[in-house]
Parts: structure tokens; sequence; C-alpha cells
């Protein structure tokens, strides 16, 4: 991890300083659609926690793109991703009381259940509904990767392909790793409002190379730790400094 984030500032302080080719700042917004793991362990066992990807998921920051000739650019930046996910704790173990009660993060509410035998009411019971709750995973995603244009043309179709480090800010899930990598390729078209300034927008699939939750002890059945998917919309304005 840390080789890689080296490299990257590295990369980024040549981009910033660099004595040829173009140099562009901008602002960027996009709407990730994330999908993976519906299923977190937790001990290694069927308990654990179901998630559900219905929140919205986004980025914010800013972008540097530093052209090394006419068709050819490097791309990077500094970005606030949003990846909250609804979860829930499940366990296929555990005991509840009739009480409300809370495990970490989860609030776990009785319902009554009725039960009935030729049409008399013998006896009441109560059982637990795990009711699902907001668990916030925000990133601070440092995006390096390579941007083609074909057309050297007002409006430019792009091709890009690159990496993106994921550095863990906040999180309400005990087994977040700190960091992961992710796998970028994506399609876009630029628009040169001026011979200054620029109108981007852009789809990018991303894909993750490591691992996001720490394995358990004892193991896992359920856990695809690797399979964090996302399919991003994003809104580019930038600047031309030189």
């Amino acid at each position: 991890m840390k080789k890689i984030l080296i490299i990257s500032l590295l990369l980024t302080t040549t981009l910033a300083f660099g004595q040829q080719g173009s140099f562009q700042l901008g602002l960027t917004l996009a709407e990730d659609n994330i999908s993976g793991s519906r299923f977190i362990t937790a001990h290694g066992n069927a308990n654990g926690y179901v998630i559900e990807r219905s929140e919205y998921n986004y980025s914010i920051g800013f972008s540097a793109n530093y052209g090394l000739s006419e068709k050819l650019s490097v791309l990077s930046g500094i970005n606030y991703s949003n990846k909250d996910v609804k979860g829930a704790y499940s366990c296929a173990s555990c005991f509840y009381p009739a009480d409300i009660i809370i495990i970490t993060n989860y609030v776990v509410a009785p319902t009554l259940q009725k039960q009935r035998y030729l049409g008399y009411a013998l006896a009441s019971s109560l059982a637990t509904v795990v009711v699902p709750s907001l668990q916030k995973q925000r990133y601070l995603g440092i995006p390096m990767a390579v941007q083609f244009s074909p057309l050297a043309t007002r409006l430019q179709p792009t091709v890009s392909a690159g990496v993106v480090n994921n550095i863990l800010l906040q999180n309400d899930f005990e087994s977040q790793k700190g960091y992961f990598l992710e796998g970028q390729i994506g399609f876009g078209l630029n628009y040169n409002i001026s011979q200054k300034l620029n109108l981007g927008l852009n789809y990018n699939f991303r894909s993750a190379f490591t691992a996001i939750y720490k394995e358990p002890e004892g193991g896992y059945a359920f856990n695809d730790s690797n399979k964090l998917e996302t399919n991003s919309y994003s809104f580019n304005l930038s600047y031309k400094l030189k």
C-alpha cells in the first residue's frame, strides 16, 4: 500500500510541475452504482451482516489532466467517496430477549407471532426481526489512469484505463480493511467550451483487485470480499492552466 501511494504522489507531483505538455485542473462529481457482497461473515460461521446496497453513493473531488501529446494524457486527482450501505446483523446461533436490543449498529426489534390450533389462540410468542440501518463507508480515492483521445476536435471521445487507490476514512463495519485497490476502464466525451474551459461526461467501470473486508478467524463461507464492482457516471469541469 505504501509503495502504491508513494508512486501515486510522485506521479501527481510530476504532473503538477512538469515543463512539457498541457495541464488542466477540474472539479468532478460522480454517481456510483455499487454491487458486491450481500453477506459479510463476522465470526467465521453463519453469523454476519446482511447487506442492502440501496443507498445513494457518490464521489466528489478534484481532477488533474496532464497532456503528454495531442492525443495522450495522464489523469489523476483526489476524491471523497461515499460507499454507504444498509446492513443488519444476522445471528443464527443467538437468542434475543423480548425487549429491543442493540448489537453494535444493528437494531433487533421483537414482533408478536400468534400460534393457532383449530381456530383457537393457544399461545403467542415473540420472534425477532432484524432492522437494517445505515452503515457508513467513506473513502479517499486517488485515481491514476492513462487517457487516449483519437480525435483532435472540439468534441473529443476518450478511452481511459488505470487504477484507483481507496483509503478508508470512516466505517461502521468491524471487518473493514483500511485500503483497497480497484482497476478502472472508462469512456467519455470532452467538449472544449473555450480555449481554457472543458466539459466532460464519463462512464467508468471499476472492479476491486484487493480484499475490502478482513477474513475472520476460522475462515469464511459466505463472504465474497473481492467482488465489489462499480458503474460510475461522472461530470467534470476543468480549466486549462497551460
